[in-house]
């Protein structure tokens, strides 16, 4: 796993860390709210505490692209013919 931290982090170190979109925490409810003091204090993109439940949803990106061939007469080799 790369990019994971396995074991215990203070919430100091969430304040000043970099380079993560969220944080999974199954520590007792005092230290999930010193961790939630200390990610909100951060400047920056606000980072999720997962500390329930199913975390797939806060652990996956899912991406969609659509490619509308209306113009193509529906062919999307004409699309590409351009390139």
């Amino acid at each position: 796993m790369d990019g994971a931290i396995n074991g215990e982090v203070t919430a100091e170190a969430l304040g000043a860390l970099h380079g993560f979109a969220a944080v999974v925490s199954f520590a007792a409810p005092e230290q999930l709210r010193e961790y939630r003091v200390a990610l909100a204090a951060r400047d920056g993109a606000l980072i999720p505490l997962l500390s329930e439940g199913d975390f797939s949803r806060g652990l996956t990106h899912e991406r969609h692209v659509c490619v509308d061939t209306t113009a193509a007469g529906g062919n999307a080799q004409l699309l590409n013919a351009g390139s």
